[in-house]
């Protein structure tokens, strides 16, 4: 994606040199065609800085891991993971962790847990842990946000890794809405931080395990 944006600077610096000289043999006037070259070159690739500057200054505060409240607990609810990760974290002390899955077309809760022949699998009627793993797609002060949060029962937030998206400057980004017809989304970004989120260290240090208890 960044040379869709080094595309359109090129082009637009090569269409304001072609401008400025038009006018230059318009006017025989070379100072109007140097202000009005270094006016347009400054429309172009200024606006695209700041906007970039501004982005990272709020991925350097806002991005990443925030850690409001740590917590102990046995297990966890995930969403949208896979039965190794599951027995990863099984591995990393936790007694049971839960995730959602397909079963006979409909959306049913399983635990696992550790059983004397190693992993063992149960489905239940709904989510027993206390604290949930949950990924969201939103925006954080105009920026398309990806985050990883992690709550409690109530809805209250516990943490989250927050990754924001950069499309450009206000000129450049909504030119790429116009030619495409429709919103961008996180898979057009030119610049993303801090990093695709890392669930298994967000989880750990937020919900320490604690396999003396149980759900």
């Amino acid at each position: 994606m960044i040379f869709i944006l080094f595309c359109y600077q090129f082009s637009a610096i090569i269409g304001s040199m072609v401008f400025s000289y038009v006018l230059y043999r318009m006017t025989k006037l070379w100072s109007l065609a140097w202000i009005v070259l270094i006016a347009l070159i400054s429309c172009v690739i200024i606006p695209d800085k700041i906007a970039e500057e501004h982005w990272r200054r709020i991925c350097s505060s806002d991005g990443g891991v925030q850690i409001y409240k740590k917590v102990v607990a046995p297990g966890f609810y995930i969403e949208g993971t896979t039965d190794s990760f599951m027995q990863e974290m099984l591995g990393k002390g936790y007694s049971r962790v839960e995730t959602k899955r397909i079963i006979d077309g409909k959306n049913s809760i399983v635990s696992y847990f550790i059983s004397g022949n190693g992993v063992s699998k149960s489905t239940t009627s709904g989510i027993a842990s206390d604290y949930r793993v949950v990924d969201r797609n939103s925006t954080h002060k105009g920026y398309y946000t990806a985050e990883t949060v992690i709550e409690n029962s109530a809805g209250v937030q516990l943490a989250t890794d927050r990754t924001l998206y950069f499309y450009g400057g206000r000129v450049f980004k909504s030119l790429r809405i116009l030619a495409g017809g429709s919103d961008l989304d996180k898979n057009q970004w030119l610049y993303m931080c801090p990093s695709y989120p890392d669930p298994t260290q967000l989880i750990l240090q937020t919900i320490q395990p604690d396999p003396s208890q149980k759900d």
